[in-house]
């Protein structure tokens, strides 16, 4: 086999490029053949549309992935707020406190 590739390395770009083209469509042939032949198989099978499980289609997939990205979001915007509004009150409480000590 090093032999072989050997001889193929010596050759000319040309002939390198039409021996790569060569084995590609090769084995994009055997790919296709198998995947066809198994596309036959399911249709032959009675596989059908009333057959299929529920899947969700992409789009519905990715407009679900949003969603929950902006619930989450929202969640998390809330869950700031309030612990921004609870600071606040602990922080004016503490100034108030602070400055009727202050006086006495």
């Amino acid at each position: 086999m090093w032999k072989w590739l050997e001889k193929i390395r010596n050759k000319s770009d040309h002939e390198k490029k039409t021996f790569a083209f060569g084995i590609s469509a090769i084995f994009t042939a055997i790919i296709f053949i198998v995947w066809a032949s198994s596309f036959y198989v399911s249709i032959s099978s009675g596989f059908g549309k009333d057959t299929l499980p529920d899947v969700a289609t992409p789009v519905s997939a990715i407009k679900e992935s949003f969603s929950k990205f902006f619930q989450y979001d929202k969640e998390s915007f809330e869950n700031i707020k309030t612990e921004i509004d609870d600071l606040a009150k602990t922080a004016s409480s503490t100034v108030v406190s602070t400055t009727t000590l202050g006086d006495i």
